[in-house]
């Protein structure tokens, strides 16, 4: 199916990955403020992406991971 999660700002993570942090309140202020850069249209547009992602996988095979069948409307 591709990657599971939404590739909604690598720019936003690679920043957080280039960077240390000395406590868990600094993680998550950094963390916080690079999802709020993220706008509502680039966000948007990722998860149709995901979902267009997930319909192909489930056509492909016909089911779910847990084996029920599913017809995409």
């Amino acid at each position: 199916m591709g990657k599971p999660d939404l590739d909604v700002a690598p720019r936003h993570c690679a920043t957080l990955k280039r960077c240390r942090f000395q406590t868990t309140e600094d993680i998550q202020e950094n963390a916080i403020r690079e999802l709020r850069a993220i706008t509502e249209s680039a966000f948007q547009e990722a998860f149709q992406q995901w979902k267009k992602r997930w319909e192909r996988c489930i056509a492909s095979t016909g089911t779910t991971l847990k084996g029920t069948v599913l017809k995409m409307v």
